[in-house]
């Protein structure tokens, strides 16, 4: 089974209270799983998506973190080795980024929008996605 990533979620600091509104929530989390997505199928000889990704996981502790697993969306297929290569290729993306301000591979005008989006949010929301294995969490330096 593929290794599941995590996005932690934290809203604006409202007088001390870092509980992010349903919309913000949700909108964070599309976000980063449209990177993933966009990264997959740049990755993709045929531009075709194989995975579906799935809250496996969630814990209430402040921030909220999401644990989302890759899985196939044909049953019986191993996505095992194009889920890393997803998390690699978005975690490299990320860290370029950061590092240079120049486009990744396999980042889309698609993924670049979100990321900016992303980015945006970081400092006001300390937003991050990481992995077990792979740290994506290599954000702006407010992260």
């Amino acid at each position: 089974m593929a290794k599941p990533i995590k996005i932690t979620v934290k809203g604006s600091d409202n007088h001390g209270d870092d509980a992010p509104t349903v919309e913000d929530l949700l909108t964070q989390i599309q976000d980063y799983v449209s990177v993933l997505r966009e990264v997959e199928g740049a990755l993709s000889e045929d531009g075709s998506e194989q995975i579906v990704w799935r809250v496996t996981n969630v814990t209430k502790n402040s921030p909220l973190t999401f644990e989302v697993t890759p899985y196939a969306k044909t049953y019986g297929v191993n996505i095992d080795g194009q889920a890393e290569k997803v998390v690699v290729a978005t975690a490299t993306g990320f860290k370029h980024l950061t590092d240079t301000g120049e486009r990744p591979m396999y980042f889309t005008d698609k993924v670049i929008s979100k990321a900016e989006k992303i980015y945006a949010r970081v400092d006001r929301k300390s937003t991050r996605l990481n992995s077990s294995h792979t740290d994506i969490s290599r954000m702006p330096s407010s992260a």
